[in-house]
């Protein structure tokens, strides 16, 4: 990094006012947080994505193909063309992101130590909001007010922040033992039934072939 950028070791001068997102009402309003105008972006790209996926061709292809792509192939889709189009839209979010944290929260040009686990905190949003808009919006919320409440409670009655991790994996615990059950229960319902076929069909045979002796 040139010095003429850098402010410290680990991050560079702040952005011009002009390229921040900081609305000096908005910070007013949640009481001089670092709340910004990448709130708003937030929102207005999960309406695109809700379109994009509920409404399009394209979005109805990702979904195919994430359930089935051998399906999807057979049905005439390119799975390997939409998965590279899914990867290209997840990381045009993800740069949104982080021009929203970059501009809105910490203001510098570069800094090197951020929030390293936003990511996965990401992938585990989706994972509770089951993929639907508005259920990653309430799972966001969720965690927002467990990541920051855990700070607050962390400074002002002494529980330590660690509480809100283990929230946050059990959590995802819990979701994925809820496939797993799923998957088993199915798993063992289509067992019983391909029995269920089999004797049946052993049954009618029997029956033909009795039919059958007696004339």
């Amino acid at each position: 990094m040139p010095e003429s950028y850098r402010s410290s070791l680990d991050s560079s001068n702040l952005i011009s006012q002009n390229a921040s997102l900081r609305v000096p009402w908005l910070t007013q309003m949640f009481g001089g947080s670092r709340v910004n105008a990448g709130l708003f972006l937030a929102l207005i790209a999960l309406f695109l994505v809700w379109l994009l996926m509920k409404k399009t061709t394209l979005g109805y292809e990702i979904r195919s193909v994430g359930l089935n792509p051998f399906a999807s192939e057979y049905a005439g889709m390119s799975s390997k063309r939409t998965i590279v189009l899914s990867m290209v839209i997840s990381g045009t979010l993800a740069g949104l992101g982080g021009v929203v944290e970059g501009l809105g929260t910490y203001q510098n040009f570069f800094v090197q130590t951020t929030s390293l686990a936003i990511g996965f905190d990401g992938m585990a949003v989706s994972l509770l909001g089951s993929g639907s808009a508005i259920g990653v919006l309430l799972s966001a919320i969720l965690f927002s007010i467990l990541k920051i409440g855990g700070l607050g409670m962390q400074t002002g009655a002494g529980v330590p922040f660690e509480i809100v991790n283990v929230s946050i994996a059990l959590i995802i615990f819990f979701i994925g033992i809820n496939f797993l059950i799923r998957f088993i229960m199915a798993k063992f319902f289509q067992g019983k039934k391909q029995v269920a076929v089999v004797e049946t069909i052993e049954s009618k045979s029997t029956h033909q072939d009795q039919e059958g002796g007696n004339l």
